[in-house]
């Protein structure tokens, strides 16, 4: 097949496929004057009659020793080696959206710093999913072939109420947990980095500080998960401590999810209940009026004191 040649070798349970490179730039002459080109095994391809599993040799003896190293990577929260050992579809929605301190804030129980014990595995072809016991869970580590090397594709939890894949979860967990420790620090630069553009436009662009909306805000961004709902570009994460909950929704911005707004709530009584992009709205609104100051991108409606957004 053109540079590579394709040798069959079958039995009555497998066939076995060796792919042969051609590793010569040109012909090379023996001691005769004739020309041979130098060819070396790239790739064995093992076809099981049985099973119908597809396994590649390269992927066979790799497989579990990345698996292993990953898994010591996910218990440590060691971020370097994690991105090095995933592929760039999970370092693009995942891995690239956290640094060290929001990785290690993570709620990732199902993950324990625990050795791996393999359950089974499943070749198809250049893929392999690795089942694994690593402490009290189950877990499957998806790997896919890339460039000669086996990277972790994806990491299945044993998780209901929430998305299965780890790549999933940290997708939409990172802006979350990044966007908490803006609104701690009050730290603008860092929460408009996973706001969306409404609460960028609307509230961060016309304050220095983090509006106090009378609500304890980093703690509710931080409490129990109880669901998370993800579908196409639209998010929802549910938290709750039993008496306090919040409802964050998220969007999908270019390649990643930002925050697009919270609702938070204490209770069932009258004012037990917000919406942040609102309540920042009410007090950034009543700041402005107080100083008599008109904030930009606004418009002074007829009554004094009231703004309104003409976008």
């Amino acid at each position: 097949h053109g540079e590579h040649i394709d040798l069959v070798l079958s039995t009555d349970s497998a066939s076995f496929v060796f792919t042969l490179d051609d590793t010569s730039s040109e012909l090379v002459s023996d001691d005769d004057g004739r020309h041979r080109a130098s060819y070396a095994v790239n790739e064995v391809t093992i076809y099981e009659s049985g099973t119908g599993q597809v396994k590649q040799l390269s992927s066979l003896f790799t497989a579990q020793a990345v698996v292993d190293l990953y898994a010591q990577a996910l218990g440590a929260r060691d971020l370097a080696t994690l991105t090095v050992l995933s592929t760039p579809d999970f370092n693009s929605r995942a891995w690239s959206q956290v640094d060290d301190v929001i990785l290690h804030a993570l709620p990732l129980s199902e993950i324990e710093p625990a050795p791996t014990e393999v359950v089974a595995s499943v070749f198809k072809g250049p893929a392999v999913e690795v089942t694994v016991t690593q402490g009290s869970h189950a877990l499957t580590y998806v790997l896919h072939a890339s460039r000669g090397r086996m990277l972790v594709d994806d990491v299945l939890l044993p998780v209901t109420r929430r998305p299965v894949s780890l790549k999933a979860n940290i997708e939409v967990l990172g802006p979350l947990y990044g966007f908490a420790r803006g609104i701690h620090q009050n730290n603008l630069d860092i929460i408009r980095r996973y706001s969306g553009g409404g609460l960028n436009r609307k509230i961060w662009s016309q304050t220095t500080s983090v509006p106090d909306i009378g609500f304890a805000l980093s703690e509710h961004l931080l409490l129990p998960i109880k669901s998370i709902q993800s579908q196409g570009d639209q998010a929802n994460i549910s938290l709750t401590d039993g008496i306090r909950e919040t409802n964050v929704s998220l969007f999908r911005e270019g390649s990643r999810f930002v925050v697009q707004d919270v609702q938070l709530s204490v209770g069932d009584g009258e004012g037990q209940q917000v919406t942040l992009l609102q309540a920042m709205r009410d007090v950034l609104a009543q700041r402005f009026a107080d100083e008599n100051v008109t904030p930009a991108g606004y418009e002074q409606a007829p009554r004094e004191g009231q703004y309104v957004n003409p976008l």
